[in-house]
């Protein structure tokens, strides 16, 4: 599923998703490493998969 299928599926707030672009954006304008952003906004809009968590 999609970020916009996603969604367009709920009735609820999909927090982060328009915010993630802008944020990068705007840390890069200001030359801010922000490695969490960066993977958020690649998982939510470049289609990234995050790794499974190790097995204990």
């Amino acid at each position: 599923m999609s970020v916009i299928e996603a969604a367009a599926s709920t009735r609820q707030i999909t927090e982060g998703v328009k915010a993630a672009g802008a944020l990068l954006d705007l840390a890069r304008a200001y030359d801010i490493t922000m490695p969490i952003t960066e993977v958020r906004y690649a998982l939510l809009h470049e289609k990234a998969t995050s790794p499974k968590p190790p097995r204990h």
